[in-house]
């Protein structure tokens, strides 16, 4: 596992990627539907996350990258004292945690961002 950023913004926001590189994009397909799913509830708990983390509907449709898979989840409230929202890409042989926190309120649109430029990265 390779964490390519962890980083606090001025507003106290932390961001953190991890991306895992698979023997063949097989793999990395059979990892996603076995273990991550993409169901409507987060079933891998991410750290300081206390409970299952639904789907972010808020994502913009239109905002896709070709040959990449992206699921998004906003913890649920009530939270505690930090609000986590994560997304998982799966591109080729990569699949990409993204996790994003803060205290209080988590915005979309600063995590829609980072996930639809790591999405550009990765595809």
């Amino acid at each position: 596992m390779l964490c390519t950023g962890n980083g606090i913004l001025p507003d106290a926001t932390s961001t953190r990627i991890y991306l895992v590189r698979f023997r063949s994009g097989a793999f990395a397909r059979a990892f996603n539907i076995n273990h991550l799913g993409g169901d409507l509830n987060a079933t891998l708990p991410v750290n300081g996350v206390e409970d299952t983390a639904p789907m972010d509907e808020s994502y913009p449709s239109e905002a896709t990258v070709p040959s990449t898979e992206h699921v998004l989840y906003d913890e649920a409230a009530p939270r505690g004292p930090l609000h986590v929202r994560h997304a998982y890409i799966t591109a080729g042989d990569t699949i990409a945690l993204i996790i994003q926190s803060k205290k209080g309120t988590a915005a979309a649109v600063p995590f829609h961002q980072t996930v639809v430029l790591q999405n550009q990265l990765l595809g």
